[in-house]
């Protein structure tokens, strides 16, 4: 599911970490994402508010992919966006020239799956 999640966040209507944080910033919801990029704890996020920022095609096409109802599939993303965010801005620093995604999997691997 994290490769699902890299896709889903490399979506054209989402446009990766950046385009992940003005979704959330445009939604009231800014406060989160800082909260994932910072240093420290991960505030949480509901599934309601996965799909607010997101929007419904890419929680779709996520559902999808993983054989998920659209509530399952807001429910694994408001678990596991918050630490594929923390991971991917390591030192709460966003990366200026684009995420690595093959490389980023693999460090997300095998922090959760060790």
């Amino acid at each position: 599911m994290l490769q699902s999640v890299l896709r889903l966040m490399q979506h054209q209507s989402v446009g990766g970490i950046v385009g992940l944080m003005q979704k959330f910033e445009a939604a009231g919801l800014g406060h989160l994402v800082s909260g994932w990029v910072s240093n420290g704890l991960n505030p949480p996020v509901s599934p309601d508010q996965v799909q607010q920022a997101l929007g419904d095609e890419p929680v779709r096409q996520f559902a999808q992919q993983n054989n998920l109802s659209m509530g399952a599939a807001k429910g694994v993303l408001a678990q596991l966006l918050p630490h594929v965010v923390d991971q991917l801005t390591p030192g709460a620093n966003v990366p200026q020239q684009g995420v690595n995604w093959a490389s980023a999997l693999a460090s997300l691997q095998s922090k959760f799956l060790h």
